[in-house]
C-alpha cells in the first residue's frame, strides 16, 4: 500500500439560489490508468492497456481507509457535512487503456446565523413596526406615510448590505427574495394607510352634509 499526497487550489462553482441557507458539494476527481512508481521514485509510467492493479473501498478491519482526512473539517462561512468516495470504471479506450477515477465529494452548508442576525431577523421587525401606523390616529396621514417611508428605506438599504456578500447573478437568491417581499409589505401597508384616510374622509363628510342639510 501507498499514499499519495496531493497539494491543490480547487475552484468550485456555487449554487447561490437557496443562499444564505445553500448547500454546496466540492468534488475532487482523480484518475488513473494503472499509473505505475519504483520504489525509489525515479521511474514513472502507466500501462497503455489493461490494468495493473485496481482501486477498491475498504471492507476488512485492520486495512486503514481509502481516504484520510487529515484535518479538523473547519472552513470560513462553511459547515462540513460529511466526505463520500465513489470509485468508477471507466470502459476500454479504443487503445484499450482503462481509466479509473475515484471521485471524492466535500458536502458543506453554509453558516447562515450571521444572515439571520443581522439581515433576516432586522428585515423581519421592520415588517412587524409597519403595523403600528394603524395605531396612529386615521386622520394623521403624514406622519403613517413618514413612518412607512423610513421603514421602506431601511429595508431597502439591505440589498445593497447583502450584495456586499454576494456575487452579482442574474437571478434572486432566497435572502433577495425575503428583503424585497418585505419592501412590497410596507408599500401595501402605505397604500392601505391611504384608503382609508380617504375611506374614512368620505364617510365624515357624507355625516356632516347629512347632518346640515
Amino acid at each position: 500500500k501507498r499514499y499519495c499526497r496531493y497539494m491543490g487550489t480547487v475552484d468550485n462553482k456555487m449554487d447561490l439560489w437557496d443562499f444564505p441557507f445553500d448547500t454546496n458539494t466540492v468534488d475532487l476527481v482523480f484518475r488513473s490508468a494503472s499509473h505505475w512508481t519504483s520504489l525509489d521514485g525515479s521511474i514513472q509510467n502507466d500501462l497503455h492497456s489493461g490494468q495493473s492493479y485496481r482501486f477498491r473501498l475498504v471492507c476488512e478491519n485492520g486495512e486503514g481507509s481509502l481516504f484520510q482526512l487529515l484535518w479538523d473539517g473547519s472552513i470560513s462561512e462553511f459547515t462540513l457535512l460529511g466526505v463520500s468516495t465513489q470509485i468508477r470504471e471507466k470502459p476500454p479506450t479504443s487503445s484499450g487503456q482503462q481509466v479509473t477515477e475515484v471521485s471524492v465529494s466535500f458536502h458543506m452548508a453554509r453558516k447562515s446565523r450571521y444572515y439571520m442576525c443581522k439581515v433576516c431577523l432586522p428585515i423581519y421587525l421592520l415588517a412587524l413596526l409597519s403595523f403600528f401606523v394603524f395605531a396612529l390616529d386615521i386622520n394623521d396621514l403624514a406622519n403613517r406615510i413618514n413612518i412607512v417611508v423610513t421603514l421602506f428605506l431601511a429595508s431597502f438599504a439591505m440589498l445593497y448590505v447583502i450584495g456586499e456578500h454576494v456575487p452579482k447573478t442574474d437571478f434572486l437568491t432566497t435572502i433577495d427574495v425575503i428583503i424585497i417581499t418585505t419592501t412590497v409589505s410596507l408599500v401595501i401597508v402605505g397604500v392601505a394607510a391611504c384608503m382609508l384616510h380617504r375611506v374614512v374622509g368620505e364617510q365624515e363628510a357624507v355625516r356632516w352634509n347629512a347632518a346640515c342639510p
